[in-house]
């Protein structure tokens, strides 16, 4: 803050001194010899001999409050009272399934870093916004030609996701698996998301009887009849 008033008086004469704070300040006392003399800016008073006086001032306090959008996505750190002209560093810490989205004032984004340094020079409201990280449901066929899978994607938490399988030709659906678990042998599966995962539909391939023979029986014999799976190679011998 600033003085007026201190010069060389006359003895029996009235002194004013005038104290006034600088911005984010405020007046708190006149003092002499460490006694207080006034508490008001204003301090009048008559001249009998030298006197030294202090005007004694103190930063103004405010006050910096942070929201968690939503609720149960972080958490911060440095928020609270702040003297006018203190740097307040704020920290976002992000729960598991969320990331840090931003720091919001007024509806605008004021920074996108996860530690926000600023000077106080007033009371400040902010929101720490936190974002759920997507998970990825992920499939795939196995044998890689036994047939079509769909219903992977990101999806968020608690989402409802329908895994289909279709057969290819000569192939037969068996079950779905994840991390080597059966989970359902229905070609659709439906699951609510919780975490990532990766599912396999498994399929087989379809057998067949190959039958062979002589004709005339008499006349000799043949092997290389059985059962066999769609592609698989056969020979037959005479």
């Amino acid at each position: 803050g600033t003085v007026t008033g201190a010069h060389a008086y006359n003895h029996g004469a009235t002194a004013t001194l005038t104290a006034t704070p600088a911005e984010g300040y405020t007046f708190i006392n006149w003092k002499e010899n460490g006694v207080v003399g006034s508490t008001s800016p204003t301090y009048q008073f008559v001249v009998t001999g030298d006197r030294s006086l202090q005007a004694n001032f103190e930063a103004d306090a405010f006050v910096v409050t942070v929201d968690i959008i939503p609720s149960n996505s972080g958490t911060v750190e440095g928020d609270g009272a702040y003297n006018y002209g203190t740097q307040a560093t704020l920290a976002a810490h992000s729960n598991v399934r969320y990331e840090f989205y931003g720091w919001m004032e007024n509806d605008d984004v004021v920074s996108t870093d996860s530690l926000f340094t600023f000077g106080v020079t007033e009371n400040r409201e902010l929101f720490a916004v936190f974002v759920e990280i997507p998970f990825a449901i992920q499939f795939t066929a196995n044998p890689e030609n036994g047939g079509m899978v769909s219903g992977g994607g990101v999806y968020e938490q608690g989402d409802t996701v329908t895994l289909t399988a279709t057969a290819n030709l000569d192939y037969t659906f068996i079950n779905w698996t994840k991390y080597g678990m059966v989970v359902s042998t229905e070609p659709s599966f439906v699951i609510v998301v919780t975490e990532a995962a990766s599912f396999v539909a498994n399929f087989a391939p379809n057998s067949c009887e190959i039958t062979v023979m002589a004709a005339p029986p008499e006349s000799g014999s043949v092997t290389g009849g059985g059962i066999y799976y769609y592609g698989e190679t056969i020979t037959l011998k005479i």
